[in-house]
């Protein structure tokens, strides 16, 4: 079976069968303009110039195969992505020191089981974000409990918290997690 690679404005998506390529033209999520490209080909091509067997017209099929300069399954991350993950790990760990901390004092220990709790959930989460191939949905949940952390005075955890919902409501932070979801 042909696997396809398309290139739709700085991202680039794929493998992906032939049926679901024309099922991603047909939806508009590959333009006519947008690159395309399986092995065989010399270069990318625009979606247009494909016929109905799915072959290019202007290339012929017998050239040597010449992989894509990025072939990932997934969309390359958008800096935004990245930066939710290092910081959400960044904060993860001082979470986890400043829980520690509170457990080790007599007074308000309760607090250090709280920012424990964050903290290698927040070390958890980053680590998996991080991934070549990340498999996660956003995680409001532990920027909000990230945000909830300011009572053990972790100001860095509400910051990066903060930061993180932010960032999950940018449109290519949203975009980016759709297509991991789909590919899932």
């Amino acid at each position: 079976m042909v696997q396809w690679y398309a290139q739709v404005g700085p991202q680039r998506y794929g493998p992906i069968s032939e049926q679901e390529l024309r099922q991603w033209i047909a939806q508009g999520r590959v333009k006519p303009t947008d690159q395309v490209w399986s092995e065989g080909m010399a270069e990318w091509v625009s979606a247009q110039t494909l016929d109905q067997g799915g072959q290019q017209t202007s290339v012929p099929p017998c050239q040597p195969a010449v992989m894509p300069p990025y072939s990932s399954v997934f969309a390359a991350k958008p800096a935004k992505v990245q930066a939710i993950a290092i910081l959400t790990l960044c904060a993860g760990i001082f979470d986890c020191l400043t829980g520690v901390g509170w457990a080790c004092t007599c007074f308000l220990s309760p607090l250090g089981a709280y920012s424990m709790t964050v903290g290698i959930l927040a070390i958890i989460y980053a680590s998996r974000l991080l991934a070549v191939r990340p498999a996660v949905a956003p995680a409001r949940y532990l920027a909000i409990m990230q945000i909830i952390n300011i009572i053990s005075g972790s100001v860095w955890s509400l910051v990066v918290g903060i930061l993180c919902l932010t960032f999950y409501s940018d449109p290519q932070v949203q975009e980016y997690f759709e297509s991991i979801k789909g590919n899932s």
